[in-house]
């Protein structure tokens, strides 16, 4: 018996990781932000935390400050983040420190390159002219020219690019001749499929147990399966991990720039979803058929003649008995044989259309 469905698994992700970054104790240190860089390509380094100029005028002055010494306000990857004017001053006509569209750049450039800026002062300088070139007051501030005419940190961007959201994860789980397959594994991005993510795909069957696939995302989608004969559901569950932070935070002083810091923290995306493995198949009642027969066919008889002649009269012409045969036709044939075609069933495939509730993990190691 073949019998397939297919369903497309709900992927989620949280509107709001479960990591609350308001308070958390590595911005809270007394270690003074660290400035790495020159002039306004400068890098702020406190702990594991790097902090790039959001578009404030202000000049740095007075003692060192320290992440304890102001508020981060902390806002969702994909959202417009919204400009301070209580503590950003200049550039009165700009209300946002970047577009929505351009998060997912900045929060890929700081998961791929914040901790290279302690290779150099180049690096330090790459990096920051990069997420600058991503926020609403690119082009105001005069920079310093860097050593490779900005080939460092065009390639930040066109690297940060490839691994930006928003991002989709849509799989599908069929049943088939005792397979369970889940196919279209991976996770698109920006500019397409994104490759190096681990993935961790579980099957659960109530009687069968659980199996555990670990895979990695490769630049086209990729496909899993177990083995299940015992009917009942088979729970699926798909996590891809090692994506981009989902928030940027926005340390916000009065007396200092503000400051772009993204939290060296990973997401992750989940899907899940559920197929049935039907019954075995029932054969098939045959009704037993009845030996067709030959019909028996009566013999027939001619009438003998008698032996003796016949009167004949006179004058007149002789009168002839006709002989008459007699035969037995033979019955109907009564056709007791039943002949019955059988076809096999198939089952249905249907697909359903699930709709994308993203809930997306933030807060990995």
């Amino acid at each position: 018996m073949k019998t397939g469905t297919r369903r497309i698994l709900a992927a989620s992700t949280a509107l709001f990781a479960t990591l609350t970054l308001s308070a958390p104790a590595a911005l809270a240190a007394e270690e003074p932000w660290q400035l790495l860089g020159q002039g306004q390509l400068f890098v702020a380094k406190s702990g594991d935390y790097y902090g790039v100029c959001a578009g404030d005028d202000q000049l740095r002055k007075g003692a060192p400050v320290a992440p304890k010494d102001a508020a981060f306000k902390t806002y969702q990857v994909g959202q417009t983040t919204p400009r301070n004017t209580a503590t950003s001053i200049g550039n009165v006509d700009i209300k946002t420190v970047m577009s929505a569209d351009k998060t997912w750049v900045v929060a890929a450039l700081y998961h791929l390159f914040a901790k290279d800026v302690t290779k150099s002062g180049h690096h330090a300088k790459s990096f920051s002219f990069a997420v600058q070139s991503q926020l609403s007051t690119y082009g105001r501030f005069p920079m310093e020219n860097l050593d490779d005419g900005g080939a460092l940190a065009r390639q930040m961007v066109i690297e940060a690019e490839k691994i930006a959201g928003p991002y989709t994860l849509k799989p599908w789980v069929s049943y088939k001749d005792g397979l369970v397959t889940i196919e279209n594994l991976g996770v698109k991005g920006k500019t397409g499929w994104i490759k190096g993510l681990p993935m961790e795909v579980t099957f659960t069957h109530a009687s069968s147990g659980e199996v555990k696939k670990t895979l990695t995302s490769g630049i086209e989608p990729i496909s899993a399966q177990a083995e299940y004969s015992d009917p009942g559901e088979v729970s699926v569950r798909v996590k891809v991990s090692g994506l981009p932070a989902d928030k940027i935070n926005i340390w916000e002083h009065p007396k200092h720039q503000d400051l772009v810091v993204v939290p060296w923290d990973k997401s992750s995306l989940e899907a899940n979803g559920s197929v049935s493995v039907p019954p075995p198949p029932t054969q098939p009642t045959t009704q037993p058929t009845e030996p067709e027969t030959e019909p028996t066919t009566q013999p027939t008889t001619e009438p003998s003649q008698s032996e003796t002649e016949p009167t004949t009269q006179p004058e007149t012409e002789p009168t002839t008995t006709p002989t008459t045969v007699t035969v037995d036709q033979p019955p109907t044939l009564a056709k007791t044989g039943a002949a019955s075609l059988f076809l096999p069933a198939f089952g249905l495939a249907s697909l359903g259309s699930g709709f994308l509730l993203f809930r997306r993990s933030g807060g990995e190691a």
